[in-house]
């Protein structure tokens, strides 16, 4: 089903929101701290959980997107063979819930979230025209997943993280869509002229499959919560009527 103009803007209110509602995080895009710098290039696939945590916690206080790529693969190696394990362990719940913040914070999309609010917030109570929500979405183009992020957050669909907030699961899931939309050839920008070639592209990828999976889970954890977030009332409209999996 095509996108429609209402349901594009709904999920440029939604981003906007969100991009509000995590800004406390400090989720934006700096210069590479000299230690961090150094750090990045030598980190171990095999480094301990507390240590990549370690230095996640100093990544996430720079808003440095690098340093948490570089953090992904010992975090994914370490929920993978935790997940082999025991998806229900602490020790892979504790590994996952870093892992999704780095494959989210290393994506960019945070930081396309604090450029759509902008113009979004200032357009005040006046609806976008169909030009300026698209020059605002084109902000996403900047949005990637590298395929071991594409990899954490596919794991972590499977097997969610037990303190995962509605926030996480929701940036989860427009990360991998901008990045899927990328793959096809489309952005979100663009949603509104997708090609029957590129929605077929689209239902065969796990990844898009996965990023509606993670926004499931927000309106689920939102509902367990009970209460609808705004960010889930203005994504509600937009979901498939399926339930994620248990």
């Amino acid at each position: 089903m095509h996108p429609t103009r209402t349901r594009a803007a709904a999920l440029a209110a939604c981003l906007a929101s969100l991009a509000l509602a995590s800004s406390c995080q400090q989720f934006f895009t700096t210069s590479l701290a000299p230690f961090l710098a150094r750090v990045s290039y030598t980190i171990p696939a095999d480094l301990p959980v507390e240590d990549a945590i370690r230095l996640l916690e100093q990544a996430m206080a720079q808003g440095d997107s690098s340093a948490a790529a570089a953090l992904v693969t010992p975090l994914l190696a370490a929920a993978t063979a935790a997940a082999e394990a025991d998806p229900e362990s602490a020790a892979y719940h504790q590994a996952a819930s870093a892992l999704l913040d780095a494959a989210v914070l290393s994506s960019g999309v945070s930081s396309a979230m604090t450029t759509l609010a902008s113009g979004y917030l200032a357009l005040g109570d006046e609806e976008p025209t169909g030009e300026q929500l698209a020059t605002m979405m084109a902000a996403f183009s900047s949005v990637s997943l590298d395929d071991t992020a594409e990899d954490a957050l596919l794991l972590l669909a499977a097997y969610p993280p037990s303190d995962m907030s509605s926030e996480e699961a929701y940036a989860a899931g427009l990360a991998l869509m901008a990045d899927g939309l990328s793959d096809a050839g489309s952005s979100l920008a663009d949603m509104e002229s997708l090609t029957e070639e590129q929605l077929a592209a689209l239902e065969e990828d796990p990844s898009f499959a996965a990023a509606m999976m993670f926004l499931l889970y927000g309106a689920a954890i939102d509902e367990a919560n009970g209460e609808t977030s705004l960010v889930g009332g203005l994504l509600g409209g937009m979901l498939p009527e399926v339930e994620p999996e248990p």
